[in-house]
């Protein structure tokens, strides 16, 4: 009976093992089946890992780029706003300008306006001179008629119209009182030298009649200066004393509103022709007139400026 039990014993033991055996196989097949499926995750975890890295990686190089994109954006934006109030500060002066251009058009209107007023006056004034210049030569004419008409031996000069008178005629040597020669010559020549100056259609373009002294250029300057004043004083003071009897009171009145008497000693000599100074034609008294043209020339610049 014992040893039926322990062979019943050892069976079951037995039996136990193969069972526990059995168990364990389950168990370890089970673990192996799990350990598979944890690799298979894990391998799965593994590509979703590098899936993730090259995510990132490409996310990261988006990320950059994106910056960068911004960072152009931004400097872009800058030129932008800088161009801007560039075009805004030319703006403003291309305003300004045009309100200038606008203000210098107004005066160029203006100025336009007084030039041509200007220059109907100086159209005026030439128009004017071109008489006067004829009313020169037409006088210079008429006085050499009417000296040549009443057998004066004494002519105008055909440019200026002055009339020279050597002072050996008038006066002596280094004097100057004016001599009987003299007086009588003024007596003849000075009626006719005014009633064709006082003519109507030459009266109103005299401005003054001059009578200047002349000396050759020996001798002192001042001394020759003074002779040459008061010779050319002596002739003005013979007809133009109120004793006078060869002219009217009306014609010596009109006189003294134009007359001048000058010295000018001997800067403004005669020449030969060789070039050397004629001494005795250089001691000289002149009658000669001067046209308002001076005037009027005067008056042209004066609206010139």
């Amino acid at each position: 009976a014992r040893e039926r039990n322990n062979e019943e014993t050892l069976e079951l033991q037995q039996t136990m093992k193969e069972e526990q055996a059995s168990v364990l196989a389950l168990y370890k097949a089970d673990l192996e089946n799990q350990q598979e499926a944890y690799e298979q995750k894990n391998r799965e975890l593994e590509n979703q890992m590098t899936a993730i890295a090259i995510l990132r990686a490409d996310l990261e190089e988006r990320t950059e780029l994106l910056d960068d994109q911004q960072t152009v954006i931004e400097d872009q934006e800058g030129i932008l706003g800088n161009q801007q109030s560039r075009i805004e500060k030319q703006q403003k002066q291309l305003e300004e300008q045009q309100a200038k251009l606008k203000e210098q058009q107004a005066l160029l209107t203006e100025q336009h306006g007084r030039l041509k007023e200007q220059q109907k006056q100086l159209d005026s004034q030439a128009d004017q001179i071109e008489q006067i210049i004829g009313v020169r030569g037409q006088l210079i004419d008429a006085l050499n008629r009417e000296l040549e008409a009443n057998q004066i031996q004494i002519r105008a000069d055909k440019a200026t119209g002055a009339i020279a008178f050597e002072s050996e005629i008038l006066f002596a040597r280094d004097s100057n009182e004016l001599s009987e020669k003299g007086k009588e010559f003024f007596q003849n020549f000075m009626p006719i030298y005014l009633e064709v100056l006082f003519l109507p259609e030459f009266r109103e373009y005299i401005a003054e009649v001059i009578v200047e002294g002349h000396t050759d250029d020996t001798g002192q300057y001042l001394h020759n200066l003074e002779l040459s004043q008061q010779r050319a004083w002596s002739v003005a003071e013979y007809f133009l004393n109120e004793d006078c009897e060869f002219l009217s009171q009306e014609i010596i009145t009109g006189l003294k509103a134009l007359i001048t008497v000058n010295g000018c000693a001997d800067k403004d000599p005669v020449y030969r022709e060789d070039g050397t100074i004629d001494s005795d034609k250089s001691r000289r008294v002149e009658i000669k007139f001067r046209l308002r043209d001076q005037e009027m020339i005067q008056e042209m610049d004066e609206i010139l400026n």
